[in-house]
């Protein structure tokens, strides 16, 4: 598929199929992302690819709205930076997450940005969204997060297939 057309075609992913994305695809997906340029150089970002559905529903837990897609996706990918090697850490997981989104439009998966990064974490906790995402992932001290990506074969890109729901 062309750059062009990729790009404009990509859309969000919102309701996935139950069809599991396979340990190649993923792979193929998280070394397209490495090659994302980081501000000061180097390889500042690490990744968090969650299959677990009770993880996935806690990490939607986490924030207090807009997680919807995660209820429905097969797997989720969180970028995360070493601050000690980026300055500019939101600026390099934006680009990261969007080489990520393009990966997966190419290769006929839905994906869904959800932001993380200055939200509201569970009603009532006191914390934000990605201190609870640290404890939920033990990520390390010096490590940050901004959003994870959710991801499966979307609904909406193959008609023919039957409802999920």
């Amino acid at each position: 598929m062309e750059l062009l057309e990729l790009v404009k075609n990509r859309r969000d992913g919102f309701v996935f199929l139950p069809d599991p994305v396979s340990e190649e695809t993923v792979a193929e997906i998280l070394e397209i992302a490495s090659y994302a340029p980081c501000r000061w150089g180097g390889d500042p970002v690490r990744f968090i690819v969650v299959r677990n559905k009770e993880l996935i529903r806690q990490l939607a837990a986490s924030k207090s709205m807009g997680t919807g897609p995660l209820a429905f996706c097969n797997v989720a990918i969180v970028p995360m930076i070493d601050l000690r090697q980026s300055k500019l850490w939101r600026e390099d997981l934006s680009v990261v997450s969007t080489y990520i989104m393009l990966a997966c439009e190419e290769r006929g998966l839905g994906c869904n940005w959800i932001h993380m990064d200055g939200r509201m974490g569970p009603d009532g906790s006191g914390i934000t969204a990605t201190e609870a995402m640290h404890q939920l992932l033990d990520i390390p001290e010096g490590y940050e997060v901004m959003n994870i990506l959710a991801i499966g074969y979307n609904r909406k890109l193959q008609p023919e297939a039957e409802e999920v729901f």
